[in-house]
């Protein structure tokens, strides 16, 4: 009796009127924004990945059915590594942490191990229930699809679940620190920020953000991350390994500004980061230019060489694809040409033979030097733009 009233609850659920019909394309925005911001925070996701007309309960269902089969597809990758005739009933559980920690490579144990293992184990759980029928969860298909689900298996969903691991840990850090600010800032002049509510629970991470400023998050964590007898977070610091080749402009305010920014623009989203003026990567950045010529020019020089180059492949990328439409426009032409030739020497019932191919090629156009990248091209445009005067230091800085 309690299987069936189970059963009933799940009959008609909230989620049996979500949208379930998504393309591939759509599946890469939304993975990507998932991966970029972690999950649970599914506004910024729906944002990020442009689907700000799309319900965020739809959001949310994807984003859980994604974890769902990446959880699913790890335990299933660690199972195919582990040799059964080696290892025993006691020894099961060693034989997984073992299997995960060679996959998962210089993580070891620690909190971004336990996230994956519980995940793995959260999945693994709402499996079994389904099987029994005391649960029921609806995967859009574009997510149940082999090709999709085979490379999951092949490694992309511990590699998945690594870097949601390392964005759930961050987000937490920056919840918490934002939280200890709100705290500090008090009611009153929270209402004066435009906070629409005292709870603050109703709130989840983007919009409390939206009511502080980077500067106090920054400070916030700053206090928070000097040391582990504060009981804080630990972060290595780029600032703190002596091993690590970093730029010279480089301190502790970049260390925590790398942090905030990937809470704010998302992992790997360097460039957005850097021209981010309320990061303290720009003012670094003008200012060792300033006092710094000698090096500016050299980046400078390296750059517009590199662009010189990438504008080499540009352009025979064009001018190929340019070529490539009208030998298909003439392929096309010279069929036609040849089909009514046919037609006119089958009225006139003539038996001279019809040569397709030579209609072809005598449209077709040649490949000339602006369709192929070659070594000297590459070396001539190269250098010819190393050899452009820089400009004065405030083109410098405002290039940076």
């Amino acid at each position: 009796r309690k299987r069936a009233l189970k059963r009933a609850e799940h009959e008609d659920p909230l989620y049996e009127r979500v949208k379930q019909a998504w393309d591939t394309t759509q599946r890469t925005r939304m993975i990507n924004a998932i991966l970029r911001f972690g999950f649970g925070r599914f506004c910024k996701v729906r944002q990020d990945s442009n689907f700000t007309s799309l319900p965020i309960q739809d959001v949310e269902v994807f984003s859980r059915a994604y974890v769902y089969q990446l959880g699913l597809q790890a335990a299933s990758t660690l199972l195919a590594n582990i040799n059964s005739h080696e290892s025993h009933d006691n020894d099961v559980e060693e034989a997984l942490k073992n299997s995960l920690q060679n996959m998962l490579g210089v993580i070891g144990k620690g909190p971004e191990f336990d996230w994956i293992c519980e995940a793995i184990l959260a999945a693994l759980c709402m499996h079994m229930r389904m099987k029994s029928q005391d649960a029921f969860v609806r995967i859009p298909l574009i997510l149940a699809e082999p090709a999709f689900v085979f490379e999951l298996r092949n490694g992309v969903a511990i590699r998945s679940l690594h870097r949601l691991s390392f964005m759930s840990r961050l987000n937490g850090v920056i919840e918490e620190a934002i939280d200890r600010i709100i705290s500090d800032l008090g009611y009153e002049e929270m209402g004066k920020r435009g906070c629409p509510t005292n709870d603050y629970s109703t709130l989840d991470v983007d919009l409390k953000a939206r009511h502080v400023s980077i500067e106090e998050i920054m400070h916030a964590l700053g206090i928070n991350l000097i040391s582990p007898e504060s009981g804080g977070h630990r972060f290595k610091t780029i600032a703190s390994e002596s091993f690590l080749t970093r730029a010279p402009w480089w301190d502790r305010s970049c260390d925590l500004g790398l942090l905030v920014g990937t809470f704010f623009h998302g992992i790997g989203n360097y460039e957005a980061m850097r021209v981010d003026e309320q990061l303290p990567f720009v003012n670094r950045i003008n200012h060792y230019v300033k006092y710094n010529r000698s090096a500016a020019e050299s980046f400078r020089r390296f750059e517009v060489s590199a662009t010189a180059a990438k504008v080499v492949f540009d352009n025979a990328l064009i001018s190929m694809k340019r070529k490539f439409q009208q030998q298909t426009h003439a392929a096309v032409a010279a069929v036609f040409a040849a089909k009514k030739k046919a037609e006119n020497l089958e009225n006139a019932q003539d038996d001279a033979p019809i040569d397709i191919k030579s209609a072809y090629l005598a449209k077709t156009q040649k490949l000339d030097d602006d369709d192929i990248v070659t070594l000297p091209r590459l070396k001539q445009a190269a250098i010819e733009a190393f050899r452009k005067p820089v400009g004065d230091i405030s083109s410098l800085v405002a290039t940076h």
